[in-house]
């Protein structure tokens, strides 16, 4: 008699629960909703969770992590119904579907401009170096195709190092490429600031390549020297169940290279037009970077940091004036 009256409680309890659950979800939903038509169809999680902490449902925390990833096209589940909207995830915000599209329409923009630019600067290089001739022209086209990937990159950092403990306004992903304050092994492509807590900032930097080469591997190993952890992004044909077997077999010993090094790899999978699809095959391990070497980095993207608002602004100190 016990027994049973201890499962009848214990089955009581957790159909409360299912009922409490499936309410704060019906209510999530329904105010994302509401922000997205006070905002232009762009809600940021941060303030999402603050908004929800405020109107006392639930656990916001774990709220906003089941809407960002909802999968809209599984079987209906009586626990998260089907929300009326449907919304994207990217970055640190929720997008109703019309304002993701915009959002793609301009990181395309973006990547072409990126890739032009490319080219001025490869144009301006390779005339220094050679005259005219195949090679000159090929070289031109990868540095300007690895200009059009960089910023595909950097929405995919976005969504991997999005934290609560990143300040609202403070990005956290940049395309640096374009930068050239060190020498071959210290041009990053990318930089993602990852804000483990309030206190706690790890640098992660990415080198983009058209092809997975040894010469690829060394530069991003490289960074180990400076970053916390470093990937290294190649193109690949294979969707995501298949890519990291598609490098593999490109070059086994290379591979295994790579992973027993600790780097993450990143697959770029070419979709419709001129996007690319990033994902992470790999994830990499965090490094000891050299103290010194830390601090040079930081020091030579002080500006990208200070954007991010992982480093205090440089004092500015007024010079006299001229007499």
């Amino acid at each position: 008699m016990q027994a049973n009256a201890q499962a009848l409680s214990t089955l009581v309890e957790d159909s409360a629960s299912d009922a409490s659950s499936r309410a704060d979800w019906i209510a999530a939903t329904e105010l994302l909703g509401q922000m997205f038509q006070r905002s232009d169809g762009c809600v940021s999680s941060l303030a999402l969770r603050k908004e929800l902490e405020r109107k006392g449902i639930g656990d916001a925390r774990q709220l906003v992590s089941g809407l960002k990833f909802f999968d809209f096209d599984a079987p209906a589940d009586d626990a998260r119904p089907r929300p009326p909207l449907a919304w994207k995830h990217h970055g640190k915000s929720f997008y109703t579907e019309e304002a993701f599209r915009h959002q793609i329409k301009q990181r395309e923009s973006e990547a072409e401009n990126a890739a032009n630019l490319a080219e001025k600067i490869a144009v301006e290089t390779v005339e220094k170096e050679a005259q005219g001739g195949e090679e000159v022209r090929v070289r031109r086209k990868a540095r300007q195709e690895e200009a059009r990937l960089v910023p595909f990159v950097v929405d995919a950092l976005s969504d991997l190092y999005a934290s609560e403990f990143a300040g609202e306004n403070h990005e956290v992903a940049f395309d640096v490429h374009s930068e050239r304050p060190g020498n071959e092994f210290e041009n990053v492509d990318a930089i993602a600031v990852h804000w483990r807590s309030a206190d706690v900032v790890d640098l992660t930097c990415v080198e983009v390549k058209l092809d997975f080469n040894a010469r690829a591997v060394q530069q991003a190993h490289n960074y180990t020297r400076f970053a916390d952890r470093v990937w290294i992004a190649v193109p690949v044909q294979a969707q995501l169940g298949q890519a990291a077997v598609e490098l593999r077999e490109k070059d086994p010993r290379l591979f295994e290279y790579v992973i027993a090094s600790g780097i993450g790899i990143l697959g770029c999978r070419r979709a419709r037009g001129r996007v690319y699809e990033v994902f992470a095959l790999q994830w990499p391990r965090r490094c000891t970077p050299d103290p010194v070497e830390r601090d040079a980095f930081i020091e030579r993207h002080h500006g990208t940091f200070e954007d991010a608002g992982a480093v205090a602004p440089r004092a500015r100190t007024r010079l006299p004036r001229l007499r």
